[in-house]
Formats: C-alpha cells, sequence, structure tokens
C-alpha cells in the first residue's frame, strides 16, 4: 500500500500492487510479500522494490523492481533484480534506495540463504544491476542502512542477525548493532565490526545530515523493542550518543522497523510499527527532541 500524508494526516491511501497483479507483471508464482522500500529518483520516479517468496520462507525469496512516473498511482514493467548466483535465492531489502551522484541507484540488501550477510547493489536509473558486493566477514548481519559521506566514501549500520533459532554463538552478551565502511564508491566493503550500541537483532536506520553527522533510528536493548531511541554520530558512526528517545513503553510493547528522511524543508521523517499492527510517522527539526 501506498499513503500520502499532509499535515499530520493521511489523506490519501491505495494498493500498490498485490499478489495478483505482481504474479501477472512477474510471470512467478507469489505466496507472500514483504518489506517494500520506495524512493525518489532526482527525475521524480518513484522506484518500489518489494521482496516476493514463490517457495518456502523468506529464505526462498526474490527482490522486484517497479517504476511510476506518476507518484505511485500506476506501475510500469516488474523486474525480478537477478542478486544471487544459487537459484536467485534468499535476497530480501529493508531500507531505503540512495540516489548516487552519478545519477544510479544504491539499493541495501541482504542475503539470508545459508548464511546472513549484507549486500550493496547499485542499479542503472532504467533498473538495470551494475553491481551487488557483499558485506561479508564478523558475525551473522543483515538488513544494512547506507548513508553516503562523499563521492566515494559511505557507511552501513546493520542489524546482528541469530542463526535463525535464536541462537548466536557468535555474539557476546550484549550483541550490538554492527558498521562496515567501503572507501571505493561501494565495490568493496570492510568486515562488519561491532559498535557499543546495543542490538535485539531488530531493524534500524541510517540517516546523513547536512552538517556531516549521522542520525540512527534503533532499540538500543540486549532485548526487546519496547524503546525507540535516535542516536547521532559525529564520527562516520564510529561512536554514537543518544539524541533522544522517541517511544519508551511496557516490555511486550514494540516500536521497531524505523525508516529516516530526510524532507525539503530540511525535517527530519521517522517512521516505525507500533506493535505491527500500524505504522506512526513523526516529524521534527533539527536541534529539537522528537515530538
Amino acid at each position: 500500500h501506498l499513503a500520502v500524508l499532509r499535515g499530520g494526516a493521511a489523506v490519501a491511501d491505495w494498493p500498490a500492487r498485490d499478489r495478483a497483479r505482481l504474479e501477472a507483471r512477474t510471470h512467478r508464482v507469489v505466496r507472500k510479500r514483504g518489506n517494500p522500500v520506495v524512493g525518489c529518483a532526482p527525475d521524480g520516479q518513484l522506484h518500489l522494490f518489494v521482496v516476493s517468496v514463490g517457495i518456502g520462507g523468506w529464505s526462498g525469496s526474490a527482490v522486484t523492481h517497479l517504476r511510476s512516473a506518476d507518484g505511485g498511482r500506476t506501475w510500469g514493467e516488474a523486474r525480478r533484480l537477478v542478486l544471487s548466483t544459487f537459484l536467485n535465492l534468499g535476497t530480501l531489502v529493508r531500507a531505503q534506495p540512495v540516489a548516487m551522484a552519478d545519477g544510479s541507484i544504491g539499493l541495501p540488501a541482504y542475503h539470508e540463504f545459508i548464511h546472513k550477510h549484507g549486500l550493496w547493489v547499485q542499479l542503472s536509473p532504467g533498473g538495470r544491476v551494475l553491481r551487488a558486493t557483499g558485506m561479508h566477514g564478523g558475525a551473522r548481519s543483515l538488513q544494512p542502512s547506507v548513508a553516503p559521506l562523499d563521492g566515494t566514501r559511505a557507511v552501513a549500520m546493520l542489524r546482528r542477525g541469530s542463526d535463525g533459532r535464536g541462537v548466536r554463538s557468535d555474539t557476546p552478551a550484549t550483541p550490538t548493532v554492527l558498521r562496515t565502511v567501503t572507501d571505493a564508491g561501494g565495490a568493496r566493503w570492510n568486515a562488519p565490526q561491532a559498535t557499543e550500541v546495543p542490538n535485539p537483532d531488530s531493524g534500524v536506520a541510517l540517516l546523513g545530515l547536512p552538517d556531516g553527522s549521522l542520525l540512527m533510528a534503533c532499540n538500543p536493548l540486549a532485548r526487546g523493542r519496547h524503546v525507540l531511541a535516535l542516536m547521532r554520530s559525529t564520527d562516520d558512526g564510529a561512536t554514537w550518543t543518544q539524541a533522544s528517545v522517541v517511544e519508551d513503553g511496557p516490555p511486550d510493547a514494540e516500536y521497531s522497523y524505523p525508516c529516516l528522511a530526510l524532507a525539503p524543508d530540511g525535517s527530519v521523517l521517522l517512521s516505525y510499527t507500533v506493535r505491527r499492527e500500524r505504522i506512526r510517522m513523526r516529524t521534527f527539526r533539527l536541534g529539537e527532541q522528537a515530538p
């Protein structure tokens, strides 16, 4: 589904692609869909990336790319991205794409088939895969969120993953958010390293700010997702300080799957799910506490 928000309220919402229409466009069986992410290119086109599963669980997934020239009202050709050498299975997305300086699209993705690790995908404006580079090494990691630092450098913050059974044999007593950097325009990434920010196997969102600092939304806990906070870094994500606590609920609450974006007027947009039942959007200006 897509929605238009204005003045703090949803003024329109509509289905973007249901299962039947996605099957018709891709000519493939689609059992379930998940993790849709959308980005707006400099030419005004919307790019939608959605995970679909034809057989098995999420390890049998692939990513489909669609484009819209009318704000998401209609969508053109659906193209399945080839991002894995093994039957093109086990690839997912979760974080929003990044507009690159050369006009291409940077798409943070990840693999969940056998091994969990981040993946950086670079696409042409038309959706052709130009490069797919793994973020290998270190602990199991997934769902990278990427912020460019300059023309060749970028940083990614990643969720530390379990082995699928809730067991982290390679994880210290308090699991933490992972960090990796590239100084080669995404052609190679260093092995993800642990930060000091706790992470209970939950997704994070990363945003580069105009002053060169980084903003991260996360659940800074060893267990649970009942606290959602904004963290800020002035050293490219090496260290973090808490900027604001957005939500602090009882232990059975859940505030998760955050996304961050910078609005044209300079305000920061934060969206996240509440108990996986509804989406909450907050808007705030830099230097102010998140409302």
